[in-house]
């Protein structure tokens, strides 16, 4: 049992630990003891999970750690007005469909609300 080793793990993964104990927990009429961990909210931004995790020992803790699949980034969204009207291809939100729509910024619709940059294909860096 390693709190200093679950938070060390977390930190490597860009994740901030509120709390973690060492708690016994009542389930199926019987008592046991396991890893109550609140991670911090980026969590859920960068990973989907929850805040709140459960493990039954330290060397589970870590290996969900060293599992965790990050999340592609998000989209930076910014204010239409100041989109390039260039002719640079970008992804642009619709606030009637309420989804993005790709194309380039002309400035002659108003259902257009913000922009961010296209996002690249497959195998693209």
């Amino acid at each position: 049992m390693s709190k200093r080793k679950i938070i060390a793990a977390a930190k490597r993964r860009g994740l901030s630990v509120v709390n973690a104990a060492w708690e016994w927990t009542v389930g199926g009429g019987e008592r046991y003891p396991q890893w109550v961990v609140d991670f911090g909210p980026e969590i859920d931004e960068l990973y989907g999970e929850s805040e709140e995790q459960f493990f039954e020992d330290t060397d589970a803790a870590m290996q969900w750690l060293e599992d965790l699949i990050a999340l592609p980034p998000r989209p930076k969204w910014l204010p239409i007005a100041e989109a390039p009207q260039d002719g640079t291809r970008l992804m642009l939100w619709d606030s009637v469909s309420k989804r993005p729509v790709f194309g380039s910024w002309r400035g002659d619709n108003p259902a257009i609300t913000h922009y961010a940059a296209e996002p690249a294909g497959p195998g693209v860096s």
